[in-house]
């Protein structure tokens, strides 16, 4: 359980595929159970039954550790299981374009042992929940488990606003802006697009042309979606800081 309070304090930044598709529910709900699976092994201290369902390179990563001694392969089961959730809801999917690499962004949640205190951390007996992004990849013709990241409660992010209607000149005309990230959220507005870009614990509204001029600045609407990472140009909004209006976009390749 320490470890998961750890991992989910960590703000580890995910740079997930630059260019995906919304995951199909069907290939969603398949690896779910997948994911379901390989967790209800850690928890039954099977460790070879989990690592079948592992990429060739965890597998690999993983034997190297339990050769070492009882002992490791010890705290490597208990490593593992401190890592399960005790629930996990969807937020989202995406498919890369290779069609090689999934990744589904959850929530999960475990509660606090009783007898577990950690000086200015949750109370024993309360439920921390934290995003977890879930990576598969696809061999030899079937799914595999590859990776899981945490990250924050979404409930402690520091969200960004948007306003109904943008005017110009809210924004300082006068100074050059460079930022990007990865994009969690995408709205056509009638009047805008709304781009909302996360890094760390803070979100950033990106404001867009409506989508029927987005062509003006090169940019394929159908390419905006979640999970992708974009790097944007543009100017500041005067007063909120979390805000910009963009005038260049560029999705990043594929790494």
């Amino acid at each position: 359980m320490r470890l998961f309070l750890l991992a989910c304090a960590s703000l580890v930044f995910l740079a997930g595929p630059a260019a995906a598709a919304a995951l199909d529910p069907a290939l969603q709900s398949q690896l779910l159970v997948l994911y379901d699976r390989y967790n209800k092994a850690i928890s039954a201290g099977n460790m070879k039954e989990a690592m079948a369902l592992r990429t060739a390179a965890t597998q690999a990563q993983f034997q190297a550790e339990l050769k070492r001694s009882p002992k490791a392969q010890a705290n490597l089961l208990a490593m593992a299981r401190d890592m399960t959730p005790e629930t996990v809801e969807p937020l989202r999917g995406s498919l890369s374009n290779d069609g090689k690499t999934a990744t589904i962004v959850t929530l999960g949640s475990k509660t606090v042992p009783a007898n577990l205190k950690i000086k200015d951390g949750p109370k024993p007996g309360s439920v921390v929940k934290a995003e977890i992004t879930l990576e598969f990849q696809k061999e030899g013709g079937g799914w595999k488990f590859a990776n899981q990241t945490f990250g924050m409660d979404p409930s402690q992010i520091k969200v960004c606003t948007d306003e109904t209607v943008e005017v110009i000149t809210a924004y300082d005309q006068d100074r050059n802006l460079s930022f990007g990230g990865p994009i969690r959220r995408v709205d056509f507005k009638p009047d805008h697009t709304l781009l909302v870009i996360r890094v760390l614990d803070e979100e950033n509204c990106a404001i867009l042309p409506r989508r029927a001029e987005l062509g003006k600045l090169g940019i394929k609407a159908d390419a905006l979606v979640p999970d992708t990472i974009v790097e944007m140009g543009g100017i500041p909004h005067k007063t909120d800081k979390q805000r910009a209006m963009v005038s260049s976009l560029r999705i990043l390749p594929a790494q």
